[in-house]
């Protein structure tokens, strides 16, 4: 794959697991658990339905650390301003999108519905999945 091509991939088409939220009810120890059964680092926070907030394994990480009550309801944590794009971003959009607004994950919507998010990580992943295809001196 050449660098061109790899710059061409859209968000949307990369999505492979379902996005999930937490309601906003829910405690700091309830969404501690959901991301470990699931292997997630967050959870998207929803009340009656509609997105609300964002929380993080580093927000709870930060919870922890400031001695909070795991009892505490989640909206205590949860940043409340999500950032979304719409999927048709090629990596360095995303990438500048993220930096710009210094976060580490991205709601990607289509047609007003959330359709999954994307991180930092999973951008580095596929990227270095791909170079391996790269010739050698573009390494």
């Amino acid at each position: 794959m050449r660098v061109n091509e790899l710059l061409d991939i859209k968000f949307s088409d990369m999505l492979k697991k379902q996005t999930l939220m937490i309601d906003t009810n829910s405690s700091i120890a309830d969404a501690a658990s959901e991301m470990i059964r699931n292997n997630i680092n967050s959870l998207l926070v929803a009340e009656k339905g509609k997105l609300v907030g964002i929380v993080t394994d580093k927000d709870i990480v930060k919870a922890v650390a400031n001695k909070l009550d795991p009892s505490s309801n989640i909206q205590k944590i949860m940043t409340r301003t999500v950032i979304t794009i719409n999927g048709d971003e090629d990596v360095l959009e995303v990438l500048d999108t993220m930096l710009n607004n210094e976060i580490r994950h991205l709601v990607i919507r289509k047609n007003g519905n959330i359709v999954g998010t994307i991180t930092r990580r999973d951008i580095i992943s596929y990227i270095l999945l791909f170079s391996k295809e790269w010739p050698s001196s573009w390494r």
